[in-house]
């Protein structure tokens, strides 16, 4: 079983062709708030209300930073979701500006068949401050 990659959408892409999560990346969500999409695409070993696991780690480049908490939540795949795919989200408040400068890493588990299986993830380098070390304005 080969479960679909998390993909964040959104991204920034510098000359140097490197992509960046970063403050053109955030989006106003309803509900949520300020934060990034994450697309994950329907697949046949999705069920409806299926359950699955996410999970974001995120690390701060800055060596004197407190070690940033991983972010984890659920999502139940409602209606057509496990065909057509779904969008879950990372709040910056909660997700992101934690880690300031730095990077994070998305992933996810489906239980199928009484057996955790785990999708794919997407590493990504996390940019929330700008030059002046002032957090991404928000609005």
């Amino acid at each position: 079983i080969v479960l679909p990659a998390p993909k964040i959408l959104n991204l920034y892409t510098n000359p140097a062709n490197r992509e960046f999560l970063n403050c053109s990346s955030l989006r106003s969500i309803p509900v949520v708030g300020w934060g990034a999409i994450v697309k994950v695409d329907g697949d046949t070993d999705f069920a409806p209300n299926m359950k699955l696991k996410f999970k974001w780690v995120g690390k701060s480049s800055d060596p004197g930073a407190d070690p940033v908490e991983d972010f984890l939540f659920e999502k139940e795949l409602k209606g057509l979701e496990h065909v057509l795919g779904f969008e879950v989200y990372l709040p910056f408040e909660t997700a992101l500006k934690t880690i300031g400068d730095g990077e994070g890493e998305i992933s996810y588990v489906a239980e199928i068949d009484g057996h955790d299986r785990a999708g794919g993830s997407q590493k990504v380098r996390v940019v929330m401050i700008n030059n002046e070390g002032e957090f991404c304005p928000l609005n």
